[in-house]
């Protein structure tokens, strides 16, 4: 028995280094994921913060006069299309101040087309907008 002791002796040994090296492996293992999961926190933290302002902003109505036609709508989808004119006169960057007498902002173009481009505004991925805008004067052909 006694010339088994440096047999038993090394296998054990074996087995304590198998079972520090699966401990490391693990422990690596599991800081991973706690990293990958505190990532996702954050970038749920982050997503929530960004829904919870948005939600803000649109029970915030914002009323427009278009050429005599009246419209609500929200900042955020007067300002998701930027460098233009509406989102232009909606960032903030310009002092902007609602008629006094009904609430509304007054913007001088027709109406009867705005419709459409406050449409495409609420969802600007979904449709191009294909069809020109122009008055008969733009549309005429000159020869």
């Amino acid at each position: 028995m006694d010339e088994c002791k440096p047999l038993l002796s090394g296998e054990v040994e074996k087995v304590r280094a198998d079972a520090a090296e699966a401990a490391a492996r693990v422990k690596e293992e599991a800081a991973e994921i706690l990293r990958a999961a505190r990532a996702e926190r954050a970038a749920l933290d982050a997503e929530k913060a960004a829904m919870e302002k948005t939600y803000a902003f649109q029970t915030k109505k914002v009323h427009l006069d278009v050429g005599g036609h009246t419209f609500t709508t929200s900042l955020p989808t007067l300002t998701s299309v930027r460098d233009t004119y509406i989102g232009s006169m909606f960032s903030g960057c310009f002092p902007l101040a609602p008629d006094p007498t009904d609430g509304a902002y007054f913007i001088d173009r027709s109406g009867a087309h705005f419709e459409h481009i406050l449409n495409y505004l609420r969802d600007p991925g979904r449709d191009k907008l294909t069809t020109r805008l122009a008055t008969p004067q733009e549309t005429r052909h000159t020869t």
